[in-house]
């Protein structure tokens, strides 16, 4: 397994957690938790147990956190070549059109669907022109991905996204942030014609796992809900059925919320159910849809892309409540201002999308116990890897 590690020489213990997890993967493990300070290499200790049997997904929790994993697999690619990486982080980032410009990342999925299936964007259409290998070219050549996507933009003329994502799908090694590996609509999206079996996956900042709400929720604000009125007013109509419940979700969250202290709100308050929240989304769909063909028609292509609407970001987050593993909450930001929170408060909604990979390295300085991940999340045939027992210091 050295010939997979990235750097000429071990650190201390890297070498024994290296060979401590590959033995415990053979012997028939199918999830793993490995602890291990910070500065100890964790990164580089994935890489080599990991490639052993491609292809692997290696998550993180930001796009930040990308860069480093990058800088790894770039120096054990100029020390071995034989393999290729690509690396996922949201779209909305890296899309030419919008030029850093802020947009909600659902919002922004939206009008590339409809961009893209009009035929109206050059660099979707380029990139269906162009290869893995010269996607990869660009990849290799770089350790930053801001400088990487800035080069395909301007060599290839061609979307980042897409391209990075056609080479993920010949990629040993992939690394993405956590949506792209833990949200099974955004996965089919990069790995069309892929299944998560088919993958192990890399888990970085383990201990995100122990709260559900650290990784599936999304909220909006009652700033957002009197935005989103002011929409369906003026494109659905005055009176309209989802005015009425985004007017009562207002009150509600305005009278319950604290500040610095959750409060839930119930479905049945608001008036929500599966029939309601399906008539929200079509609202939605229907209200962006007008914004977007007129801005296209009327100030063209990258005011439509980067043109917010509020309905968009509301329906996206009550949607999920037609999970019952969900539940809604107000918090109170500032005199005028409450947020509402829609997360997931129960641990199986993790177990449900990690159980369905072929294998799982957690990572983390401080990881979840392997009761937790055994109990709560439901993960079967756990193991606990400890990088302190292989270092003659404790941290």
């Amino acid at each position: 397994m050295s010939e997979l590690f990235p750097y000429e020489r071990f650190r201390e213990g890297q070498k024994e957690s290296i060979e401590d997890i590959y033995e415990r993967f053979r012997g028939g493990a199918k999830t793993i938790i490995f602890r291990a300070p910070t500065g100890f290499g964790k990164t580089s200790v994935a890489i080599a147990s990991m490639l052993t049997d491609p292809p692997i997904i290696h998550s993180v929790r930001t796009r930040n956190e990308v860069q480093p994993v990058i800088r790894d697999l770039r120096k054990l690619y100029i020390r071995r070549r034989g393999f290729a990486y690509s690396f996922i982080f949201s779209a909305h980032r890296m899309c030419p059109l919008l030029r850093e410009k802020n947009i909600d990342p659902e919002d922004f999925w939206l009008s590339c669907q409809l961009l893209r299936s009009l035929g109206k964007c050059p660099y979707y259409s380029n990139t269906r022109k162009i290869s893995s290998e010269e996607v990869f070219y660009v990849v290799s050549q770089e350790d930053l991905p801001n400088k990487i996507i800035t080069r395909i933009i301007n060599e290839l003329n061609a979307c980042p996204f897409f391209s990075l994502s056609k080479l993920a799908n010949e990629s040993s090694y992939v690394v993405a942030t956590y949506p792209y590996a833990m949200d099974p609509e955004l996965f089919g999206v990069v790995f069309e014609e892929k299944d998560p079996s088919e993958y192990s996956l890399v888990i970085d900042e383990a201990h995100m796992l122990t709260i559900p709400s650290r990784v599936f929720s999304e909220d909006f604000s009652t700033r957002d809900i009197d935005r989103s009125i002011d929409e369906v007013n003026l494109y659905l109509g005055r009176g309209n059925l989802i005015t009425e419940l985004l007017m009562r979700l207002r009150e509600l969250a305005t009278k319950k919320s604290v500040s610095n202290q959750l409060r839930h709100i119930s479905r049945e308050e608001v008036g929500l159910d599966p029939q309601i929240i399906d008539i929200l989304t079509q609202s939605a769909l229907e209200v962006k849809r007008r914004i977007f063909m007129e801005l296209l028609e009327s100030r063209g292509i990258e005011q439509a892309v980067s043109k917010r609407v509020r309905l968009v970001k509301i329906a996206t987050a009550l949607s999920l409540l037609n999970d019952p593993r969900y539940e809604m909450f107000s918090l109170r930001e500032s005199d005028d201002k409450v947020m509402i929170q829609v997360s997931a408060v129960d641990h199986s909604v993790i177990g449900e999308v990690l159980g369905v990979y072929k294998k799982i390295l957690m990572m983390s300085g401080t990881p979840p116990t392997a009761e937790l991940v055994r109990e709560l999340i439901g993960l079967e045939n756990v193991d606990y890897v400890d990088a302190l027992n292989h270092l003659s210091w404790k941290p």
